[in-house]
């Protein structure tokens, strides 16, 4: 085979543009994993400080019962059985706020006396605090700072390895009896180290923490997996200590760190990841990169038309389905923020403006729902449902969205139902509301007088009952030679006909393959100037209409009437795009919502966790932790009844996303961009079914 110079010329630009391609790459997906790990990170520091200043918080209350209940204590026996009984009842009241507290203790003069679950702690009991040498050090320590000190992890007497919070206690002159120590044998005379504690010093107050218990308690056990953590700084060493939790290897080059602050010293927080290394990606983008030129090379060497036609087939559909998905997410912004001016005061000409927008917005949104069928079409990855729906239902719904612009035209829009036509039926309902749209929209939009006539009845089709449904118009018909392109891709019958009316040529193209692939056809009759007929075929399974019991019909009542009472609901929005959030927020508080928004799946469950929220709209593509992760998320880690209910949003409004959503454990499903009655619809749905429970 020879080797052109286009070729060579081709291989040599496709090694610089991989050679780009993957260092922009690299850089940009290293910057964008540090930027994720280190919010991570700083999520996990703040809980664990969170906590560790709750400690504090607890040691000092001790402190001050103590020192409120002094005159007990110097008092009788029978008072300090008083002072012990509600010192009891006081700290364990306080025990309530930190559930991983092994034990709240006193310690006048340094001997642990006073204590809460003494069966668990009973090797505690009577321990000299004051006999170590080493913990004495920590002892004047806190007689010089009068702090509260924080110490560990470390073993416990009573068993275990937990962190120790120590306030010392200083009442008055004279309140250590050094005397005392000396007759009790805890010090001989001539020891310089009595002499090192104030004379106002009366004893401590103590909370013990369990390490296992603490670690459980701040859901360090139940981090995002793709991680790694360690603490290091026992003792409050900082980087000098030894590590106590995690994988020391972790500090030998960690991704990224954080400093926790203790009373006294630090500790280290360390995080890596277990995803693949940056690198590897870097390499797979270069050897793709360099597979993909060398191919190109080869294709455009042997000159193979017809592979380089499937491969550029292939290319614009991804990068339609691409293209399409990307656009609704501006058209989210443009077309909520449209609503929601339309509910404010505007004159005449504003309001004309805007609905220009409105409906300008909407057309484009039709192409790109038209271009994203299409696309998933083309790639055979269409999904049909087929399910129970009611037939009439169904079709009044479709023709029902074009009353209004017919009614513009002054137009006739009428259905005729034959006799005996099922009630129900299996299919796909939306599918076949599709095809009903595109080719009610379509004569009504070429159809400038008259009427638009849809007649349903059943016929045979291939020996199987099938049921027909014919779109008749007076519109401007087609003539023989554009009826043979009527369904190739973006081609349309006139093109100077259809550029006033927009479109782009692949609504019947996707009713077509629509009835196709639900194993009926589409066919058209016409002549020019007097109007068209359009038919589709579609076989059904007849399905049996379910009995409703009178219960039922209760129950629709009780909810009828139940939505009209006034509720305020807690919605939690969340979406990474300030756009997205700023309209969904706007809109609800426009349904007397109250709306929070958060930007992030791990912000939305620590907010859950915090306060009830009852409606969540969930966005699906979030960095970190998608909508479908973070929905199975919540309904593993809330209770039942602290569950709230949720609605899936997103840009990619395919059935087989929203049974992928539902499946998560979401509740129900709305479309981006928003539309603020199909929102209000599903605000009400969910009013209505709180009501009726």
């Amino acid at each position: 085979m020879r080797i052109s110079k286009t070729s060579i010329l081709l291989a040599l630009t496709g090694l610089a543009l991989t050679a780009i391609v993957a260092i922009v790459d690299y850089v940009g997906a290293k910057s964008k994993r540090h930027a994720q790990m280190a919010r991570e990170l700083e999520n996990v520091q703040g809980t664990i400080e969170i906590r560790l200043q709750q400690y504090l918080l607890i040691t000092l209350s001790l402190e001050a019962f103590t020192l409120a209940n002094l005159d007990l204590f110097e008092s009788t026996s029978e008072q300090r059985t008083d002072f012990a009984e509600r010192y009891l009842t006081f700290a364990e009241s306080l025990e309530l706020n930190a559930p991983s507290a092994m034990s709240l203790q006193l310690a006048p003069q340094g001997i642990v006396t006073y204590l809460t679950q003494a069966e668990k702690n009973s090797g505690a009991i009577g321990f000299d605090l004051l006999e170590d040498e080493e913990r004495r050090a920590q002892i004047f320590s806190s007689n010089r700072q009068r702090k509260v000190v924080m110490s560990g992890p470390l073993e416990l007497v009573q068993g275990g390895e937990g962190l120790v919070v120590r306030k010392a206690i200083f009442t008055e002159d004279g309140a250590f009896d050094r005397e005392q120590l000396y007759r009790s044998g805890r010090a001989v005379r001539g020891d310089a180290w009595p002499n090192n504690i104030a004379s106002d010093f009366w004893g401590f107050a103590t909370l013990v923490v369990d390490l296992d218990s603490l670690f459980n308690d701040l859901n360090l056990l139940a981090l995002p997996t793709q991680y790694r953590y360690a603490l290091k700084g026992r003792h409050g060493l900082g980087a000098n200590g030894e590590v106590f939790w995690g994988d020391a290897g972790l500090f030998v080059n960690p991704e990224v760190q954080a400093t926790i602050q203790l009373p006294e010293g630090s500790w280290i927080l360390a995080m890596d990841t277990l995803e693949y290394p940056i690198w590897l990606r870097t390499i797979v983008v270069s050897i793709l990169g360099v597979l993909l030129t060398l191919l190109a090379s080869y294709v455009n060497a042997a000159n193979r038309e017809r592979v380089q036609a499937n491969a550029a087939s292939q290319a614009n559909a991804r990068l339609l389905a691409s293209m399409s998905h990307e656009l609704r997410t501006p058209m989210n912004g443009i077309i909520g923020v449209a609503q929601l001016m339309e509910r404010t005061h505007l004159d005449e000409q504003q309001k004309g403006l805007l609905d220009k927008v409105l409906n300008s917005s909407k057309l484009l949104l039709r192409i790109v729902n038209d271009v994203l069928d299409f696309s998933k079409i083309d790639a055979k990855a269409m999904q049909l449902e087929s399910i129970p729906f009611e037939l009439r239902p169904a079709v009044d719904h479709a023709v029902g969205l074009l009353e209004v612009e017919a009614a513009k035209k002054s137009l006739v829009l009428k259905v005729q139902y034959a006799q005996g036509l099922p009630q129900r039926v299996i299919g796909d309902e939306i599918r076949v509301q599709q095809i009903l749209l595109n080719l009610l929209s379509n004569a009504v939009k070429f159809t400038d007088e008259g009427h638009v006539l849809l007649n349903i009845h059943e016929v045979t089709l291939a020996s199987k009952a099938a049921i027909e449904f014919s779109i008749e118009d007076t519109g401007i018909g087609i003539d023989e030679k554009a009826q043979k392109q009527l369904f190739q891709a973006f081609t349309q019958a006139d093109s100077s006909v259809t550029k006033r009316h927009g479109g782009t040529g692949l609504g019947l193209v996707i009713s077509q393959r629509l009835a196709e692939q639900m194993g009926g056809r589409l066919t058209v009759e016409s002549t020019l100037g007097q109007g068209s007929v359009f038919r589709f075929y579609l076989p059904f399974e007849k399905a049996e209409r379910p009995e409703m019991l009178a219960s039922d019909e209760e129950s629709e009542s009780a909810s009828g009437n139940a939505a009209a009472e006034h509720q305020t609901i807690q919605v939690l929005v969340v979406d990474d795009l300030e756009v997205n959030t700023e309209v969904a927020v706007m809109m609800l508080e426009e349904m007397n919502c109250e709306a929070t928004a958060v930007s992030s799946a791990w912000e939305a469950i620590r907010l859950l966790a915090e306060q009830p929220f009852d409606v969540v709209l969930m966005d699906r593509q979030m960095p970190g932790m998608d909508g479908i992760e973070a929905t199975r998320k919540i309904r593993h880690l809330f209770r039942s009844d602290t569950q709230p209910w949720i609605i899936a949003m997103t840009a990619s409004a395919g059935e087989d996303e929203r049974r992928e959503y539902l499946e998560s454990g979401a509740n129900d499903f709305i479309a981006k961009p928003l539309d603020f009655s199909t929102l209000q619809n599903k605000i009400d749905a969910f009013n209505q079914r709180q009501l009726a429970e």
